[in-house]
């Protein structure tokens, strides 16, 4: 009689890790945030019940430290929180993040890609966007595909201001013939003027028009 021996199955990665977590949150009237959708509060409610979630399907959530900006722009990274949560990662207090959304962590498409394409994968940071359905760990095919969607919107993005550049540049180009020409016009009339006016002073001098 042959004896199979059950070997015991190891757990997933995300069920054997034990995360800390750094929890992100941002609101900001000028990037035209819902102060209803999009406050603090809010945020906080919508990762906290993700968290919860996560819990329930055995995951071990060691700690959670909360990061808000309220009142700062996301095109911009140099937010006090957001930084306290980038020295959190430097020093390894905390290897997984959450926010509501990717608008929360930023606006700044480059910046953004930037961060999770290179720089939260160097750290063996998990990246957790709930809204956007995005889980670094749990579905790495679908956060690299987020990339290549932060990509294609940094390249549309200069190809748009590239447009931009070059409509302005052939505006500018015109105003300056347009200029050059009215210079040049207005000149020859006043040139025309001060000759007649040396020919009917200086009858003797013969005088040539422009």
């Amino acid at each position: 009689m042959t004896f199979v021996q059950n070997k015991k199955k190891e757990k997933p990665d995300h069920l054997a890790t034990k995360w800390s977590v750094g929890e992100y949150n941002r609101l900001s009237k000028e990037d035209g945030d819902k102060p209803e959708s999009d406050s603090i509060q809010n945020q906080h409610s919508i990762n906290q019940k993700h968290l919860d979630y996560l819990r329930e399907q055995g995951e071990q959530i060691k700690s959670v430290t909360v990061y808000s900006d309220d009142g700062y722009a996301g095109g911009s990274f140099n937010r006090p929180r957001y930084q306290d949560m980038i020295r959190d990662i430097e020093c390894g207090k905390i290897n997984c993040i959450i926010f509501k959304d990717n608008s929360r962590l930023g606006r700044n498409y480059p910046e953004l890609g930037r961060l999770m394409e290179d720089y939260f994968p160097q750290k063996s940071v998990r990246v957790i966007s709930v809204l956007n359905n995005l889980d670094s760990v749990k579905d790495p095919r679908g956060y690299c595909s987020a990339i290549v969607s932060f990509s294609n919107i940094v390249n549309d993005d200069y190809i748009r201001q590239l447009s931009i550049k070059m409509h302005h540049s052939a505006i500018r180009k015109t105003l300056t013939i347009i200029t050059s020409s009215w210079w040049t016009k207005n000149r020859r009339k006043s040139c025309e003027r001060y000759l007649t006016g040396m020919r009917a002073e200086c009858p003797q001098i013969r005088l040539q028009s422009v």
